[in-house]
């Protein structure tokens, strides 16, 4: 049996076991000049930018191109038809159409507060009729249609003139609304000039609402000439009472007729009588105020 030969490890002396640091350096300084240097002077990418470079290149130009944009929209002339895109202007405010109505029934009482059975008519369509016209501005009787009835009491020997609640079949607080503005129109109206020959007075107005832009109620027709009355005399049996230019409270007054004066009546229309005065062509006291003779 022959014997077998053992492998040999060959060590280098320890001085022959040391690197090459001379290659090792030539090698590193070539590759940074081929992988770094170079490419740097060159200008050449040798791969993908880094991912946060992309989001601000595409921002930057984003914010470019809407400033582009915007600028172009400044410059650029109004677009044909946007007007008709705007919306519509609010319509001018119209005030409501309205018409008065003086109702029957007025209710009077003596200086004893007595109810009496025939009253005398009041002239007072100079001083209602005016301030019951404010209505048409009154913010609560917007969009309102139909007639309201309101009241007033006269009290003649205290010198106050009430207004009552409206009437209608309407909320409460238009109602109230409408009442509050009648009263402030009527608020400070003097009740001295308004001729009369009872103390209280309980009378009322109807006032016809229409809405805006519709036609208003028509004007009444001219009232039919007088009934004349052929000379018939009579006596005033008021303590005074005013003679004026035409059948009206709200015409001028001319004159005055002291009690118990006897007049010569010319003519009678709505309420009034025409009368001999002082040679006027038109002299008028309200019919209240005359006893017939």
């Amino acid at each position: 049996m022959s014997s077998r030969e053992l492998p040999r490890v060959q060590l280098p002396p320890p001085d022959e076991d040391r690197p090459a640091w001379g290659r090792v350096g030539i090698i590193a300084i070539l590759g940074f000049v081929v992988g770094v240097a170079w490419p740097r002077l060159a200008g050449v990418s040798l791969g993908p930018n880094p991912p946060a470079d992309a989001p601000r290149a595409a921002s930057s130009a984003v914010a470019a191109a809407a400033k582009t944009s915007l600028a172009g929209v400044t410059a650029q002339a109004p677009i044909p038809g946007a007007s008709a895109l705007l919306p519509p202007e609010a319509p001018a405010h119209h005030e409501l159409a309205l018409s008065l109505k003086a109702l029957d029934g007025t209710k009077c009482r003596d200086a004893k507060n007595k109810a009496v059975d025939s009253c005398d008519k009041l002239a007072i369509e100079g001083t209602f009729e005016p301030r019951l016209k404010e209505l048409a501005k009154c913010p609560s009787a917007l969009g309102l249609q139909g007639q309201v009835v309101f009241g007033f009491d006269l009290d003649f020997k205290n010198k106050t003139l009430k207004v009552q609640r409206a009437k209608a079949k309407l909320p409460k607080t238009t109602l109230d609304g409408l009442t509050r503005c009648v009263e402030k129109s009527f608020n400070g109206v003097s009740l001295d000039e308004i001729e009369h020959q009872q103390n209280r007075y309980s009378l009322a107005y109807e006032v016809s609402f229409q809405p805006p832009g519709s036609a208003a109620a028509p004007e009444p027709a001219e009232a039919p000439k007088g009934k004349p009355l052929d000379g018939k005399t009579g006596t005033i049996s008021w303590g005074s009472c005013q003679v004026r230019e035409a059948p009206s409270k709200s015409a001028a007054a001319i004159g005055k007729l002291k009690h118990k004066a006897e007049v010569k009546l010319l003519e009678e229309k709505d309420g009034w009588y025409r009368i001999d005065f002082n040679s006027k062509p038109q002299a008028w006291i309200s019919s209240g105020a005359v006893t017939l003779n």
